[in-house]
C-alpha cells in the first residue's frame, strides 16, 4: 500500500505509443519535486518504462501496473473503472488525473495549485476560453469567422463555448441552460474521497451508455463536463490559464500545463 506523506498523487495511463509522451512528462515531474514533499505516481502501462534515477532521488515514487485495452477509445472510456480498481492503494491525499501527453511548463505553479485543492477541481478547456486577446495574432477573416461562431451559439441558446454532448440518450447529455464552463478532460483532481467518488459515478454512467450501445461525443471528457455541470456549486476550477495549448491561449505567468502538439511530437520520434 502506498504511504501517505505530504504531497500528492499523479494517476496516468500510458499505453502503446503514449509511453513516449509520458517519458517527457515524467522528466517534468522531477522539477515538481523541488516544491512538494513527495510525489506518488501511479502509472498504468503495457509498455516497458525505465525510471530516471535522478528523478527517483528527487522524491518521486513510481507504482507501475499492467494495463491492456483493445483500443484508445476503450483506454479513454474505461479509465474511471481502472482508477476505482486501485482505490485501496491510493494514499489519503490530493490525487490528480493527468493525460500522458501533457507537459508541466511551470512546476511551482502546478504544485501550488494541486496542493491547494480542497474540492474536486478542474481546468477550463484551452480551446474554449473566450478572450479578445487571442485575436491579436488572427487575421481579419479568422477573427470575423470566430466572432460569427460565438454569435451563432448565443442565438442557439448556447452562450458558452464547448463541444457538449447533445444526444439525450447519453448520460453525459447537458441541457443548454447548464452549459457554463467547458472543462478540459486532461487534468482534474481533488482529495482522495471526492476523487474516487467521482470516478465511481462516472464509471457507472459510462456503463449505462455502453449498455445502450452509445459512446459520448468526447468520451471521458463529455462525462467529466456533465459531472462538473451537475456539481458546479461544490466543484472548483484552477486559474483561467492554468492549462494551455499552442494557438489557443495567450502566454501567462499562471500557465502550468501545456497540451503537446502530437503531430510535431510524432515527427520528432520518427527522426530519432
Amino acid at each position: 500500500m502506498l504511504r501517505s506523506e505530504p504531497g500528492f498523487t499523479i494517476f496516468v495511463i500510458a499505453t502503446g505509443k503514449y509511453i513516449t509522451y509520458f517519458k517527457d512528462l515524467y522528466n517534468d515531474l522531477s522539477g515538481c519535486a523541488n516544491y512538494v514533499g513527495r510525489i506518488d505516481l501511479v502509472l498504468l502501462t503495457d509498455q516497458n518504462f525505465e525510471e530516471n534515477n535522478e528523478a527517483q532521488f528527487r522524491k518521486i515514487k513510481v507504482y507501475k501496473k499492467h494495463a491492456a485495452f483493445d483500443d484508445w477509445v476503450s483506454a479513454t472510456l474505461l479509465r474511471f473503472k481502472q482508477i476505482t480498481k486501485y482505490e485501496s492503494e491510493l494514499p489519503k491525499q490530493n490525487i490528480v488525473w493527468l493525460d500522458a501527453d501533457m507537459r508541466i511548463v511551470n512546476p511551482k505553479e502546478f504544485c501550488e495549485q494541486i496542493l491547494a485543492m480542497k474540492n474536486m477541481t478542474f481546468a477550463r478547456h484551452p480551446g474554449f476560453l473566450f478572450s479578445f486577446t487571442k485575436f491579436r495574432n488572427f487575421g481579419f477573416r479568422r477573427t470575423m469567422k470566430t466572432l460569427i461562431s460565438y454569435t451563432q451559439r448565443v442565438f442557439h441558446g448556447q452562450i458558452f463555448n464547448g463541444t457538449w454532448e447533445n444526444n439525450r440518450i447519453s448520460s453525459a447529455y447537458i441541457k443548454s441552460s447548464d452549459r457554463r464552463r467547458y472543462i478540459h478532460g486532461a487534468i482534474w483532481g481533488g482529495p482522495k474521497e471526492n476523487f474516487v467518488e467521482m470516478c465511481r459515478e462516472l464509471d457507472r454512467l459510462v456503463d449505462d451508455d455502453l449498455k445502450n450501445d452509445y459512446i459520448a461525443l468526447w468520451h471521458d471528457e463529455s462525462h467529466i463536463n456533465r459531472y462538473f455541470a451537475a456539481n458546479r456549486n461544490t466543484c472548483k476550477t484552477f486559474t483561467k490559464y492554468f492549462s494551455g495549448a499552442d494557438g489557443l491561449t495567450p502566454k501567462s505567468k499562471q500557465l502550468a500545463l501545456w497540451s503537446v502538439d502530437k503531430n510535431s511530437q510524432e515527427r520528432r520520434v520518427q527522426n530519432l
